[in-house]
């Protein structure tokens, strides 16, 4: 009966990933090469051979090919949500939906799907961005990709070339870790202590 249970919980969870053939770049272009999405795929889910299309079983919805389609054929419907949280929060912390360890941080279905796009608005809206990565709960998600430390540090480096002033990233890595980690610049410094 749990067997039944399960799958019926899985066939009856909405996918989050939309696919849109005809926004390929590859299906309208045969002379395009583009293969961003099926690089970015760490489960080999995607498939470009007669069009776009998505093995919705093996897909483990991490959403990091919608991070790198440049026509976003591929893309996650929450997306334009993350965007509408931010303005009201003083410290934007990003999270996976799997961190349940507060209800303040931004849930990305993966921290794979962190772009220069949610940087970029994060830091118009708050000076104090954190990202909770804890690499031994990564682990023993299904979604989980040896790469993700890298891959995340790579987009805050080309988030940090399109700017002239370098911004820098906090990551929590502590498991035992709930609370959110608070960066303070040395002006929130000279200020706390004039207050005093």
């Amino acid at each position: 009966m749990l067997l039944v249970d399960h799958l019926m919980t899985k066939w009856l969870e909405a996918k989050r990933l939309k696919v849109d053939p005809q926004r390929c770049v590859r299906t309208r272009n045969r002379f395009s090469a583009c293969s961003k999405c099926t690089d970015a795929c760490p489960v080999s889910a995607i498939s470009l051979e007669n069009g776009l299309s998505v093995m919705e079983d093996a897909c483990s919805e991490c959403m990091k090919c919608t991070s790198v389609c440049p026509s976003e054929a591929l893309y996650d419907e929450k997306y334009l949500s993350y965007f509408t949280e931010m303005p009201s929060r003083e410290v934007i912390s990003f999270s996976c939906d799997h961190d349940r360890s507060n209800e303040s941080h931004i849930r990305l279905a993966c921290l794979a799907q962190l772009d220069t796009a949610l940087l970029m608005h994060a830091f118009q809206n708050s000076s104090h961005v954190n990202v909770q990565f804890r690499e031994e709960r990564c682990r023993q998600c299904s979604k989980y990709d040896a790469s993700l430390m890298t891959s995340i540090k790579k987009t805050i480096h080309n988030f940090n070339s399109m700017r002239s002033q370098e911004v820098e990233v906090t990551f929590n890595d502590k498991s035992q870790s709930d609370k959110m980690e608070r960066s303070y610049t040395r002006r929130d410094l000279i200020t706390f202590s004039r207050k005093k």
